[in-house]
């Protein structure tokens, strides 16, 4: 099971939160949330992965072939080729690469993505696919969880 996989592989149980929303998701699920609560403005839709999905294949170009939550760790790959960075610029201060590399890919929007920071305790953070920035939305999943809706 690809839950336990990624669970032996980050060494930590996923959120409970999380681990109840792969229960209702089938293939996918858009679901819709945000980072400030009081402005229905921040809500974005996000494209959120089942079991089967977090498990396919996926391939970027430049990059090893690697299970979907593992997706960062193929534009980490790139990003040292390419741009010869060290870290992902962040509003947070830089997030060292090997860090990004462990966290784990959840759900996706426009190429960008939605992912479980391990090192942050899963706290929930985006990555823009076209400038390698990472952001934080909120301290854990269940908090942002707490504003989502299923769409």
């Amino acid at each position: 099971m690809i839950v336990d996989d990624i669970e032996k592989a980050t060494g930590r149980p996923l959120p409970i939160a999380y681990r109840k929303l792969l229960e209702f998701i089938d293939d996918f699920q858009d679901v819709e949330g945000g980072d400030d609560y009081s402005d229905p403005t921040s809500r974005r839709s996000w494209f959120f992965w089942g079991r089967k999905r977090l498990g396919e294949t996926v391939r970027i170009s430049g990059a090893a072939d690697r299970p979907a939550w593992r997706v960062l760790a193929s534009f980490v790959e790139i990003d040292r080729k390419y741009r010869h960075r060290t870290h992902a610029p962040s509003d947070s201060g830089p997030i060292d690469y090997d860090r990004l590399s462990r966290s784990v890919a959840i759900a996706t929007d426009e190429g960008d993505y939605l992912y479980l920071d391990v090192i942050d305790d899963f706290s929930l953070w985006e990555y823009w696919h076209d400038s390698g920035e990472v952001r934080k939305l909120s301290d854990s999943f269940d908090q942002w969880a707490a504003s989502m809706v299923r769409v």
